[in-house]
Parts: structure tokens; sequence; C-alpha cells
């Protein structure tokens, strides 16, 4: 089966403002992504957060990985400097 390509511009995916009950704001622009595998989902999205920005510890149950663009962002007791 031969796997398609979609090129897509930032600037074209409509910005979702996420408000959870916490301090600060969560913008979000979640991309299409098929991984084309029968029951392997993933989620792929773009999030800035504003400053003071915050949330209680707490765990996930599946994978992240995580790549700052610009700034700094506080996780746990590491600073994820960009690039």
């Amino acid at each position: 089966m031969p796997r398609t390509v979609t090129i897509v511009s930032a600037a074209d995916i409509i910005d979702e403002e996420q408000n959870i009950g916490r301090e600060g704001q969560i913008i979000t622009k979640t991309f299409p992504l098929d991984t084309g595998v029968p029951g392997v989902d993933m989620d792929y999205a773009w999030i800035s957060y504003s400053k003071g920005y915050g949330t209680p510890r707490h765990r996930h149950t599946f994978d992240q990985f995580r790549y700052t663009l610009s700034g700094v962002r506080q996780q746990d007791d590491l600073e994820i400097r960009e690039g």
C-alpha cells in the first residue's frame, strides 16, 4: 500500500483555546496524522503555553515526545530549552 504525504501550513490550522481551569492559557493546533498502521493511533499538535501556565503533578498512560521551538519550558525539575 503506497504512503501518501499531506503538506499543511501551521497558518492554515485553526487555533483552539484550551480552558481546563488552570492558571494561564493553552493554544493548540492539531495536525492531521494517519499512521497507516491499523490499531496504531497518534496525535501531533503544536501547543503554546502562556507565561505563568501551571499544572499539578500528574502522570500519563502514554508516551510523549516534546520539542521546544522557542523559549524555555519548565518540566518537573528540568528546563527544556529550544532545539
